[in-house]
């Protein structure tokens, strides 16, 4: 690392939120002073919400150190559950033992928590991270914590805009008039990043002159437009490659090659197919999902409807790629992730399922991944008759699928597997029967084997419209995806765009659009 380099006793721009690396903006001065304020008029629920990136849980993380002498706290950042999962996890933070399954029992266990602390005058804060996330049902537990009794307790919800969305659902009105204090947190301007950068760097221990100069300060707070996250991201990023280049000050050539490394814009120029119309671009080159592969549900569960920003994300991808009302978009579309774990399965599924659901035509989702079938799985369904027993017979290829809870929505699943998968998928059979495929159904959207374990999504492409590349988050290896890329392009395959999945850090709007 570079911090011998540097002169640093530790990492001045971590992801993982740091009290002592708070720094007081007068946005955020104002935000803490309004939480504080709220918390000692003991308004009961208070909401922070801001956009991704913008320093909401440091902030609560300060405020909680700032309380903690005279405050029992308790930080929830699980927010996939039930309500018993939540009223678990409430009570192993405090510490406590549940001692029964039911609602009942953990309520009267922190009914008697709330009561321990009310006698020792001690407030009691609950705070919920990402509390966006939460079902209504969940929210109304939340809601129900909140007795007349409960005088000292005080909760805090924090998340995106989408929580203020969600809340003014009319379903969660009672909870929503209970809110009586929203804080929000606003991008810091120019001045105020050179600040921030100046007070992480003092914080770690940096004691030198200016470590960057003024072009490239100016150059990262125009790119990260103010959002501490992408702050963060991209001055570790110069000084890493700096420490790299042994350069003691960064300047603004460092600062352009390191926004280089982090856009994978070159991801999305692949060839223009044959089979349909394509004056401008297909898709975004790069769309961006956030949190997408963590929650591993299955869509009969409606699970898309748990976190809209996941929806929304793929939503813009469908509508990119198969619905831009200037071009005939493509029909016949292949999901490949660069490597195994990249979340390419759930991202196909999910996609069949939004794309269902914006149109009447009929859409198909294959599982081609013979050698590793799981499509199947995200359905709730088990692998039974499917594409590779249709391969063997001569009956028609829709028998072979099963429609699913939307009437537009078929899956044909990779059925029995096969120890000659490879020989399968290069045949002129699986080129009939996508062929037929297409002709019965609208839309086919196909998840391949990983690129890096063999080239079936290579095959794949040749077959239909083109592919998508799906890649995670701080786990995919750029040279692995230029090796794709390489490969899909010397066999002429279409590449429509990338998907970052499992993404935790926002995306500056010039850079997404760029990209």
């Amino acid at each position: 690392m570079f911090h011998e380099f540097y002169g640093l006793n530790e990492q001045p721009f971590g992801v993982t939120p740091d009290p002592r690396f708070f720094y007081l903006s007068p946005a955020h001065r104002e935000a803490l002073s309004s939480v504080f304020c709220g918390v000692q008029a003991g308004r009961g629920f208070l909401a922070l919400i801001a956009k991704p990136g913008m320093g909401k849980t440091t902030l609560l993380f300060h405020l909680l150190a700032k309380l903690r002498p005279s405050t029992r706290t308790a930080f929830l950042f699980q927010n996939q559950c039930t309500s018993r999962e939540f009223m678990r996890f409430l009570l192993a933070e405090l510490g406590l033992m549940s001692h029964g399954e039911d609602l009942v029992t953990m309520h009267e266990e922190f009914n008697r928590c709330m009561l321990e602390e009310a006698q020792a005058s001690r407030r009691f804060i609950v705070v919920i991270d990402e509390a966006q996330n939460l079902e209504p049902s969940v929210l109304e537990t939340v809601r129900l914590l909140k007795t007349p009794q409960a005088k000292l307790l005080q909760i805090i919800l924090s998340g995106p805009p989408e929580l203020a969305d969600k809340l003014a659902r009319p379903s969660l009105r009672q909870l929503r008039q209970r809110v009586s204090l929203f804080s929000t947190l606003g991008p810091l301007p120019p001045n105020e990043v050179e600040r921030y950068i100046d007070h992480r760097l003092r914080t770690a221990g940096y004691q030198g002159d200016s470590m960057f100069t003024p072009d490239a300060r100016k150059m990262i707070a125009q790119e990260s437009e103010g959002i501490p996250r992408c702050i963060n991201n991209l001055c570790f990023n110069a000084l890493s490659l700096g420490c790299a280049l042994r350069q003691r000050t960064i300047g603004l050539d460092t600062i352009r090659e390191t926004i280089a490394d982090l856009d994978l814009a070159d991801l999305g120029s692949g060839s223009d197919s044959s089979d349909f119309e394509s004056k401008t671009p297909v898709a975004h080159s790069f769309v961006s999902v956030e949190g997408a592969v963590g929650a591993r549900s299955k869509i009969p569960s409606k699970c898309l409807e748990k976190d809209g920003v996941v929806r929304d994300e793929i939503t813009k991808l469908v509508q990119g790629l198969f619905l831009r009302p200037e071009v005939k978009g493509p029909r016949r579309v292949v999901f490949a992730g660069t490597e195994s774990g990249s979340g390419c399965t759930w991202m196909c599924a999910h996609t069949a399922d939004v794309l269902a659901s914006q149109i009447r035509a009929s859409v198909c989702v294959v599982d081609c991944n013979l050698r590793s079938p799981r499509l199947h799985q995200q359905f709730g369904l088990e692998n039974h008759h499917g594409l590779s027993d249709a391969l063997h017979s001569s009956d028609p290829i829709r028998q072979y699928a099963h429609q699913l809870s939307r009437t537009n929505l078929w899956l044909l699943s990779c059925g029995s597997t096969a120890d000659n998968w490879q020989t399968l998928l290069a045949s002129d059979r699986m080129r009939q029967r996508l062929t037929e495929l297409r002709a019965a159904f609208d839309y086919v959207l196909i998840d391949a084997t990983p690129l890096s374990i063999c080239n079936d999504a290579i095959a794949l492409g040749g077959l239909s419209d083109g592919v998508v590349l799906v890649l995670k988050a701080n786990s995919s290896r750029r040279e692995t995806a230029r090796q794709a890329l390489q490969e899909l392009r010397a066999a002429n395959v279409p590449i429509f765009g990338a998907v970052l999945n499992q993404r935790t850090f926002p995306i500056p709007d010039k850079i997404y659009r760029r990209l």
